[in-house]
């Protein structure tokens, strides 16, 4: 085989219903370089390792299959380990590509060496109603920046490709011992340091929204955890690169308003009247939220069956 051009790194846990057509969609890749793909199995309980076997004897494949649940930022670190690319691209196993995503992404990556990262649009896909919409919150004009994504991150990991290179700056022994929930915040802050970061205003790619995610997740507990997460990656790159304006009480205000629209949408009215009382200083709309709670729930019932027929 010649000189790998991008190594795909395909990360996954339980998808089982999902994972043939997320390395299907990499192996389908129409480009005229050589790349690899490589499966980090994280001990799923379901088929999955069964499915992955299936494709380890085709030529660029390889199959990591962890003995224990290594958790998301050791399953990404093996999975670095292993890539001999010039670029890595992230396809989680529940996502996946349209068949140009690397094509176009590694001819303006290979044509502009100052840009070190490079991302796109997306297709969301709501998995409990099979529906694919397209995305327009990951839209943006021109390029992303370090204050871009510190204020609103909307890089979507299934859109990405990097430089290998970069990792060398990331230190993911602080992820992990920072306990960060998730590796695509960090990364994307990190990256933005060393190499200016491209956007195609494109759909390359499928972004699965499942309930059970970490980041969607129904559960107010694990979504609250998620954000306290998301604060101390912020909080961590504050002070490694200090910018003003993204301070304490910036983070502190988007870390309760986050709260705020959790505790309004997946919150019971027990949940809502610890509004009351919680840390959450957003003004009257606390008050107004648990005074108007039965006109709320009106209001989702109304986005449910709009989404329905959409």
């Amino acid at each position: 085989m010649d000189k790998v051009v991008v190594s795909v790194i395909i990360p996954t846990y339980n998808h089982e219903q999902l994972i043939e057509q997320a390395i299907e969609s990499a192996l389908r890749q129409e480009c005229n370089f050589p790349f690899e793909v490589i499966i980090g199995n994280d001990c799923s309980t379901d088929r999955t390792g069964e499915l992955c076997e299936r494709y380890t004897g085709q030529p660029g494949v390889k199959l990591l299959s962890h003995p224990e649940n290594l958790g998301l930022l050791k399953n990404y670190r093996t999975l670095f380990s292993e890539c001999a690319g010039k670029y890595i691209a992230i396809l989680e196993g529940d996502d996946f590509w349209e068949k140009n995503k690397l094509a176009e992404q590694i001819a303006f990556l290979e044509a502009n060496p100052e840009y070190g990262f490079i991302h796109s649009n997306a297709f969301l896909q709501f998995d409990h109603k099979h529906k694919t919409l397209h995305d327009h919150t990951l839209a943006s004009s021109g390029e992303f920046t370090y204050r871009d994504i510190f204020t609103d991150n909307r890089i979507a990991a299934v859109t990405v490709c990097f430089r290998k290179e970069l990792l060398q700056h990331a230190d993911l022994d602080r992820f992990e011992s920072l306990n960060f929930k998730t590796i695509d915040l960090p990364l994307w802050l990190e990256f933005s340091q060393h190499g200016r970061l491209a956007y195609i205003n494109k759909s390359l790619a499928t972004f699965r929204i499942s309930e059970t995610s970490i980041s969607n997740n129904r559960s107010v507990q694990k979504r609250k955890e998620f954000e306290k997460s998301n604060r101390s990656i912020l909080n961590y790159y504050s002070q490694k690169y200090p910018m003003e304006g993204l301070d304490q009480l910036f983070m502190d205000e988007k870390f309760n308003l986050k709260m705020f629209y959790i505790y309004l949408y997946y919150g019971t009215y027990s949940d809502m009247k610890t509004l009351r009382d919680a840390s959450i200083p957003v003004s009257g709309l606390k008050r107004l939220a648990t005074r108007c709670w039965l006109l709320f729930l009106l209001y989702k019932l109304f986005v449910r069956i709009f989404y329905n027929r959409v």
